[in-house]
């Protein structure tokens, strides 16, 4: 009798043994499909090129993806034009971002190129510079150069002028140099930083210093103040009085997916641009 009862719970306990295995194995199995299938459903997109045209861009990749949940557009580390034209030429990025047109070496057949947003580029200051509300373009030269070294040459506090700079190839760069600074060589203490959100971290963190930005990264920040150039502001912009203006780009193919044309299309005929602290281009 004894050992017929010790029979009968060993029979109990692997029964409860292997249901439990059993629920476990189902539970497991049907989560993980489920979230296959979610994963499946959802078209991912990436997206490479120059930073500065990129952040602007961010804006309406989050509007596109709050009106079409099924699309994911995501953002690949970079901060160069060339990724955006070269990427897309080999399909190795889906959706590039410029803020200039391409080189002749970048130029390609199956590219499109299309403008969506006209950028004001500005000279911003940390907010510790009280007291300077305008450059002429002898002053931006002078700054630019190391000719002038203290604020309160140009009407400011009496501190030492901290430049950030840019690389020259940049084209906030290139266009300070075509519009203001001319050839001359700048200032052998100037700091120079290899990507816009550098240079916003910089002037942020940095009392005394100057550099150009975005006026889309700068908007709304009460750390960073904004300067006229020669009595010009970003309210000229629309007339076309204000010069330190760029063009921001998308590059696609001519034969894209139709979730990115969908997103050029979007994007193009939004009327998103003033409150994303940009322009129609």
């Amino acid at each position: 009798m004894e050992k017929s009862n010790k029979s009968i719970i060993v029979i109990i306990v692997a029964t409860i043994l292997i249901t439990t295995a059993g629920l476990w194995w189902y539970s497991s199995r049907s989560t993980t499909t489920i979230t296959t299938v979610v994963t499946k459903e959802k078209a991912v997109y990436n997206i490479a090129g120059s930073g500065s045209a990129g952040f602007v861009l961010n804006f309406w990749t989050k509007k596109f993806e709050e009106q079409n949940s099924q699309i994911k557009m995501e953002f690949l580390s970079s901060s160069d034009a060339t990724i955006a034209y070269v990427g897309v030429a080999e399909r190795t990025v889906d959706l590039g971002v410029a803020s200039r047109l391409p080189k002749p070496t970048e130029e390609n057949a199956s590219l499109e190129i299309t403008p969506f947003a006209k950028d004001a580029i500005v000279l911003a200051v940390n907010n510790s510079v009280l007291g300077v509300t305008n450059l002429s373009k002898e002053e931006i030269a002078g700054i630019w150069s190391g000719k002038i070294v203290n604020w309160n040459q140009v009407g400011g506090p009496n501190a030492k002028i901290v430049v950030i700079d840019r690389e020259e190839d940049e084209s906030a760069k290139k266009k300070l140099r075509e519009l203001y600074i001319g050839n001359d060589a700048v200032a052998s203490d100037a700091i120079e930083v290899h990507s816009e959100k550098d240079v916003f971290s910089a002037i942020n963190s940095t009392k005394n210093s100057i550099g150009m930005l975005s006026y889309a990264r700068v908007k709304g920040n009460s750390n960073l103040l904004t300067l006229k150039l020669d009595g010009l502001g970003i309210t000229d912009v629309d007339s076309g009085a204000y010069p330190y203006v760029r063009t921001l780009y998308v590059v696609t193919r001519k034969d894209s997916p139709e979730g990115i044309k969908k997103f050029v299309d979007f994007v193009k005929n939004s009327n998103l641009h003033e409150t994303f602290g940009c322009f129609k281009p």
